[in-house]
């Protein structure tokens, strides 16, 4: 269109229906990364607080000492392990848990690759990956393909509801961890046993590796 000598363009900047629909299925993927990765730094948050909570509660058990604990707070598995992790490295992980939380997962993995534990053997129950959503279904399938791609560690889906962490970390300390807790963030009242002696890690990754290389000779390909 000319109007006193001027072109004005009438279709500048106007969407056809199309790109109106591509433009907001694009602005929604874009939300909701940004509220996944707003959840995964609450939750990385409470973790870094609670292993902090963690260890102004009760000290690392020295060798033959055995603490039981009753507590609200997310004190689990991946709260113990960052704790080791700030002082020294993990050599040998046997974990056997229901569910693993997002971030969990991903600071396991991340562990790994920055050589912070050395090697693993990993039980997660089927069950729960049945019956939880599709996003869960990938972090677990994710999970399990980052211990296929790494020599050291093992992985197995059992109908598991043990939840159980030993741990050899860099000190020569074997801790073993029992209780109630998953590696989540959402903790109810969990009770849980802590303790540092070798017979009670040795007992646990007899049967946790004894497990876990039995399902992946059976599900070799």
């Amino acid at each position: 269109m000319n109007i006193g000598g001027i072109d004005f363009d009438m279709t500048s900047g106007v969407l056809t229906p199309e790109e109106l629909k591509m433009r907001k299925a694009e602005e929604k993927k874009q939300r909701i990364e940004e509220r996944k990765m707003e959840r995964l730094v609450r939750k990385e948050e409470i973790y870094c607080r609670a292993a902090v909570d963690f260890e102004r509660f009760v000290a690392l058990p020295l060798r033959g000492q055995q603490f039981r604990i009753v507590t609200g707070n997310c004190y689990n598995p991946y709260t113990l392990i960052k704790r080791i992790l700030r002082k020294t490295t993990i050599e040998e992980m046997y974990l056997a848990i229901y569910s693993i939380n997002d971030v969990a997962a991903e600071g396991l993995m991340k562990a790994v690759e920055l050589g912070r534990i050395k090697a693993g053997y990993f039980i997660v129950s089927v069950l729960f990956r049945e019956y939880r959503d599709r996003a869960a279904h990938r972090r677990y399938d994710d999970f399990c393909t980052f211990c296929q791609n790494h020599e050291e560690l093992h992985h197995a889906y059992l109908r598991n509801h043990a939840k159980v962490f030993a741990v050899r970390d860099g000190l020569g300390n074997t801790y073993v961890l029992e209780g109630s807790a998953n590696l989540s963030d959402n903790a109810k009242i969990e009770q849980l046993v802590l303790e540092n002696i070798p017979e009670t890690f040795e007992f646990h990754k007899g049967w946790i590796r004894d497990e876990v290389l039995k399902y992946e000779r059976e599900n070799e390909q």
